[in-house]
Formats: structure tokens, C-alpha cells, sequence
């Protein structure tokens, strides 16, 4: 099975809800920035919906969510989850704990990129599926 990838630091502009003022991507999850505008849960539902509904999006996506983050808070990564689950997408999500946007301590940030390799390794088939291992707990569908 061959995926597209989505790199959004190549996009560089993104309209919200049809406003000419368009945003850097690198802003807009980042609230404070002189650039940054701002945000209501309505804007960010519109970009987050453009986000599931974009037709490049056919590719696999794993989530990696600090339960205390105010800026995507839980609930918005559990509706991606769902949604890229629907259309049938392996997908999967893991909830850390005491972290925020940004992770800060260095044992959910060397898990989330050994489970961030292991997921590369386990949809490309980079390695037999016996020989990939997760840490902690994550959920994954559609594999």
C-alpha cells in the first residue's frame, strides 16, 4: 500500500473561513506570537475540519496529545482520531499525561519518537510486525 505524506511545513498559507487574511501554518497552533491571530473554538473547528476533509488526507496519522494542552485540547485530537478512523485510515493516538502543547519532560519525549519510528516501521513494513515494539499505552486501528 502506498501513502501520500502530508508536510505541513511546506505549507505556507491557510485560509480561515474564507477571511483574505491567511495565516502561517508555523502560527497557527501557537497562541502569543505577534502573528498569530486570534483564535476562537469556531476558527479552529474550520481549520481542523479542512484538515480531515482535505483530499490529500489518505494517509496514515498518529497523535501524539498532552492531556493538559489548551491549545488542541484532547477532545479535538479524540474527533481526528475518529474521523481518520471512519474513513478507514490506519490510525493511532497516545495520551500523555501531565504534558501540554510542547512536551517537556524527556521520557514522553523519547517515547512519542520511538513510537513515532515504530509506527513508520509498522505501516511501511520496515521491519516483520513481530520485531516492532510500542511503549505504553497507544491505540492503534486500522492496520
Amino acid at each position: 500500500m502506498k501513502y501520500k505524506t502530508i508536510d505541513f511545513s511546506k505549507i505556507k498559507t491557510w485560509s480561515v473561513k474564507g477571511r483574505r487574511d491567511l495565516v502561517r501554518i508555523d502560527n497557527l497552533f501557537t497562541p502569543g506570537k505577534d502573528s498569530a491571530p486570534k483564535w476562537n473554538d469556531t476558527d479552529f473547528e474550520v481549520v481542523v475540519k479542512k484538515i480531515l476533509t482535505a483530499r490529500q488526507n489518505d494517509c496514515p496519522v498518529i497523535f501524539f496529545q498532552g492531556i493538559e494542552d489548551r491549545v488542541v485540547p484532547k477532545a479535538q485530537a479524540e474527533r481526528m482520531f475518529a474521523a481518520l478512523d471512519k474513513k478507514g485510515l490506519p490510525v493511532a493516538a497516545q495520551y500523555y499525561p501531565g504534558e501540554q502543547h510542547g512536551f517537556r519532560k524527556a521520557e514522553s519525549i523519547k517515547q512519542a519518537l520511538e513510537n513515532e519510528l515504530a509506527f513508520y516501521q509498522l505501516i511501511f513494513k520496515l521491519k516483520p510486525e513481530a520485531e516492532i515494539n510500542f511503549q505504553g499505552d497507544i491505540q492503534i486501528n486500522n492496520i
